[in-house]
């Protein structure tokens, strides 16, 4: 069960940093009526120079512990949805 925990854990925390920069872009990008962004690199670059790297973490801090139960749920280590145990 720890290491279910742990792998939770680390799953949780890598789908955090690699997917909330790319989501916050995503959602930039596609909710810009003004024309402010040329594409997503464009985004990534403004939102770099005007906002710095904590921009894209900005409202993501409660993804991790979501993201950490699902995956200790899909494990079995939870009950509830999954494949494991309690489904």
């Amino acid at each position: 069960m720890p290491l279910h925990i742990a792998s939770g854990l680390g799953a949780g925390f890598v789908a955090v940093c690699v997917g909330s920069p790319v989501d916050v872009v995503k959602s930039r990008v596609m909710g810009d009526s003004t024309g402010a962004y040329k594409g997503f690199l464009d985004c990534v670059s403004k939102t770099m120079a005007n906002e710095g790297p904590g921009a894209f973490y900005k409202v993501r801090s409660m993804c991790f512990p979501s993201l950490f139960v699902e995956t200790c749920k899909g494990k079995g280590v939870m009950p509830g949805r999954g494949y494991g145990v309690g489904v």
